[in-house]
């Protein structure tokens, strides 16, 4: 890992967090074909809960006319691995520990407590859109998940195996490595 990750290891101002929601943002607008609010005027905590908002109604829009999500998915997933590739690039990930504590980083700053291992455990014990997603809305917007993930580690794949939107206290996951070529 490189000096970028470790000063905002240490910090990361709002405004840049903010910059990066607006990333997510409009990569999960694009991928459900919807128009983006405008977040000009709101701050880092109001833009976090509008897109948690605005993902939540959006799965429930598309469900409700009856469309296939599964494009959607490959969309996010697609779009999110590409995001997940420019940050492995930036933060110099060169290992799964890497890849770990990279993640563990990009998900704090969006109110999720990440811990994963070198064997590719994962565990998140709070998530800020645990409180808004049904769990139909939690399983389509994983593939934004397996996206970042599988762009951070160069291809590995993700399995969660419990969320807390299904009442489980904790999210767990596995990311199932390929060879690491890093």
């Amino acid at each position: 890992m490189n000096l970028l990750f470790r000063i905002a290891n240490l910090y990361i101002p709002n405004f840049i967090k903010k910059r990066e929601l607006k990333k997510l943002f409009r990569l999960t607008a694009t991928a459900f074909g919807e128009t983006m609010p405008s977040l000009d005027t709101l701050n880092y905590d109001k833009c976090l809960a509008e897109y948690a908002q605005f993902s939540q109604n959006a799965v429930d829009h598309f469900f409700a006319q009856g469309k296939d999500i599964q494009p959607v998915q490959e969309q996010l997933f697609r779009l999110a691995s590409e995001y997940g590739t420019l940050w492995r690039k930036r933060f110099a990930v060169v290992s799964i520990d890497d890849v770990m504590q990279a993640a563990s980083l990009l998900y704090r700053t969006i109110g999720i407590d990440f811990w994963g291992t070198e064997r590719g455990d994962i565990k998140i014990s709070t998530c800020f859109f645990s409180s808004f997603y049904s769990p139909q809305t939690c399983i389509v917007i994983s593939s934004l998940d397996a996206g970042i993930m599988a762009g951070l580690s160069d291809g590995a794949t993700l399995l969660f195996t419990r969320r807390i939107t299904e009442g489980f206290d904790t999210c767990c996951a596995h990311l199932k490595q390929k060879e690491f070529h890093l």
